[in-house]
């Protein structure tokens, strides 16, 4: 992060900063207490806690009676995670206007897939997606750091934030991407010891006992430390300068004379041989001779004054600021969340996890699972209906005969008495099976993820219909997946207002370009214009307005694997066509050598085939009916009639054919003798 220290004196002291802070998490701890009341209710049912009211588990256990819990809860979520998984998108940049080109945009997809890349993006994206299905909201954050300790090169980073609970953002944010929140709190509740070694220099000071704020910043054997994110209003002088770029009006009042001092005005005269020679400074006066300024600096066009927002971090414990004042480089608060379902009720604004009103079923699922399995394990087991006599000697192996699986049972038989038989008694646990059932229903209805959904069978037999029941499912709960796509998009404006404070200076970065290539580029170069002999900056990042997009599919490597077995499918479908494009299999493969495959697999191509512009020699033809003309006239055969002509011409197509089918079945000769020998090898 680019902490650079701010002038205070235009900023609130120490006191009302912190004033203003802990009034600000006092409302935001009140404004979000039912929030996160039922998402932490939320989690600990997916962790199997809190599936049954303690005061019962006490009363059963005592009993001797089971509590048991099958919990189905965490299904549901996990299928919704699967889909987010799979419905996967990236980041698209494209030029909005103001001096922006397609190049500079190509550059900062490039950036912002390395970022991605090198960030494991994906981990931040898919925890906050997991986070808001489970317990209703998400979040992940971007941070800057310097690339190595011996440079001042900073870079941009996306990170996962684990723990959703740590976050407190702005009651009063009314846009969805929360882009419009006045402030953020990151906290963490560190032990006091862990205190003293992260801020030696710090004492902590204690709240007074009656303090409403004590209970929320101290523990006993525990802090609570913040990151306290915070916009600060000010006025923005920003100038049009001739060269079309946008500048900050002070920034550029402090640096216009020294680039005014650079720069240099030349003439052309004749010099000692007559020859035209630059030289130095202005023309003599009414000389005529041509004059240019080198390095000449822009005019200021237009200029305005906006509202603008500074971006601040602090760190504090409650009763002192520990850091800062930080300055973030961008205008927004970096702290990106992702939200559950929505509602408002009464200006309170409430969020939902995929399963907060599939806990009740649970419970009840619970409760008849438990319920059936006590009866069926308390029903008596079947007793031996006998004569008295017919047990003889054998009493004690006949009371263990409920007990033990015996191979064979002794008994003194009786002329005219049957042998002992069971008397079979009926189960009685069909109503809580019942019911355990009905409850399993409800979680699939509350939660709108059915049978299909889950990957079991249903009553539906069609392809089309089990594809529209999982549709039912998807559509139901796409809000989850949807509004990760939102905070995918808003991680894109954040990162595209960015990258330019950042990637500042002339530096090479590494990209990765839309076929996942890794190409090193060099942005902010400054490079003399031979036509104009100016400075001009090359793949200058700050020039020009960008817009973006999501895109939303597999990645390239997925749609180069689809590819792949598209084309085997279509060599299958038409064998005859595998000799014309075997190379342009073998280009899209993905294993070692694919490259130099398909390149010698080109030379074996018949001619014709190949463009010019991918290497290939025009493709070889017959004589033309002039040239047969030409020649049978040489050796005295005179050709004048038009349809001998004719002849000649389909003669010569004909030609032409056979050479064309010659070169193909060769081609398909030598590439199946290369399979041939493959397989052999193999």
């Amino acid at each position: 992060m680019d902490r650079k220290t701010v002038d205070t004196r235009e900023k609130k002291d120490t006191t009302s900063l912190v004033t203003e802070a802990l009034s600000r998490f006092r409302d935001c701890d009140s404004f979000e207490s039912e929030n996160r009341k039922e998402g932490l209710d939320d989690l600990n049912m997916l962790a199997g806690k809190n599936h049954w009211p303690a005061k019962i588990v006490d009363e059963r256990n005592a009993e001797g009676r089971p509590t048991l819990t099958i919990n189905r809860l965490p299904s549901f979520v996990d299928q919704n995670v699967g889909d987010a998984r799979l419905n996967q998108v990236a980041i698209k940049v494209s030029p909005y206007g103001g001096g922006a080109t397609r190049e500079v945009a190509d550059i900062l997809n490039g950036l912002i897939r390395n970022i991605c890349n090198m960030s494991k993006a994906d981990i931040a994206f898919q925890t906050a997606q997991e986070s808001a299905a489970s317990n209703g909201f998400g979040y992940w954050r971007i941070t800057t750091d310097y690339v190595d300790d011996g440079v001042f090169d900073q870079e941009i980073r996306i990170e996962r934030i684990k723990n959703p609970f740590t976050v407190y953002f702005d009651p009063s944010h009314q846009k969805h991407d929360g882009s419009d929140a006045r402030f953020v709190f990151i906290t963490e509740m560190i032990s006091r010891a862990e205190y003293g070694i992260r801020y030696p220099s710090k004492t902590l000071s204690e709240f007074p006992v009656s303090n409403e704020d004590a209970i929320l910043w101290r523990e006993e054997q525990q802090v609570r430390v913040a990151e306290y994110w915070v916009k600060r209003p000010k006025k923005l002088r920003r100038y049009l300068l001739s060269d079309d770029r946008i500048v900050d009006g002070d920034d550029w009042d402090k640096i216009v004379d020294e680039l005014t001092a650079s720069q240099q005005t030349v003439h052309v005269a004749p010099g000692p041989d007559g020859q035209p020679t630059q030289v130095e400074g202005s023309a003599p006066e009414g000389s005529g001779y041509p004059e240019q300024i080198l390095n000449p600096v822009p005019t200021i066009v237009r200029q305005r004054t906006v509202d603008f927002h500074e971006i601040e971090q602090y760190i504090i414990d409650g009763t002192q600021i520990i850091e800062g004042p930080h300055v973030w480089a961008g205008k927004y608060i970096p702290i990106i969340p992702v939200w559950g379902k929505e509602i408002c009720i009464d200006g309170a604004r409430h969020l939902r996890s995929l399963i907060r009103f599939a806990k009740d079923p649970q419970k009840m699922y619970n409760y008849f699972r438990t319920a059936a399995t006590e009866t069926v394990a308390l029903t008596p087991k079947a007793p031996w209906v006998m004569e008295e006599s017919q047990i003889g000697n054998h009493a004690e192996q006949w009371a263990s005969s409920n007990r033990k699986n015996l191979p064979y049972l002794l008994y003194k038989h009786k002329p005219g008495v049957n042998p002992p038989t069971r008397q079979v008694v009926t189960q009685t646990a069909i109503g809580e099976i019942t019911e355990s059932n009905i409850a399993n229903d409800e979680m699939k209805a509350t939660t709108s993820t059915f049978d299909a959904s889950l990957g079991a069978k249903s009553n539906e037999t069609s392809g089309r219909a089990i594809l529209a029941r999982q549709r039912e499912g998807d559509v139901a709960n796409f809000a989850f997946i949807d509004n990760q796509h939102r905070a995918i998009l808003y991680t894109g404006e954040v990162l595209v207002d960015l990258i330019p404070k950042i990637y500042d200076t002339e530096r090479t970065e590494l990209i990765i370009n839309d076929v996942e290539e890794e190409i090193e580029v060099t942005i902010n170069q400054t490079v003399r214009d031979e036509d104009t002999g100016q400075d001009v900056i090359i793949n200058d990042l700050s020039l020009g307005r960008y817009k973006t997009t999501i895109t939303k599919g597999p990645s390239f490597t997925t749609q180069r694997a689809e590819a792949m077995e598209s084309m085997f499918d279509f060599v299958r479908t038409a064998p005859g066509t595998a000799a014309a494009v075997m190379d342009l299999i073998a280009e899209n493969a993905d294993w070692p050598n694919a490259a130099k495959f398909a390149a010698r697999l080109k030379k074996f191509l018949p001619p014709g085939i190949l463009t010019e512009e991918e290497g290939g020699a025009p493709a070889p033809t017959g004589p033309s009916p002039e040239q047969v003309t030409a020649g049978l006239k040489a050796e005295g055969i005179d050709l004048n009639n038009q349809k001998k002509r004719l002849d000649i011409s389909e003669k010569t197509s004909e030609m032409e054919g056979r050479i064309q089918a010659v070169a193909e079945a060769a081609a398909r000769g030598v590439i199946q003798q290369m399979v041939r020998g493959g397989q052999s090898n193999e």
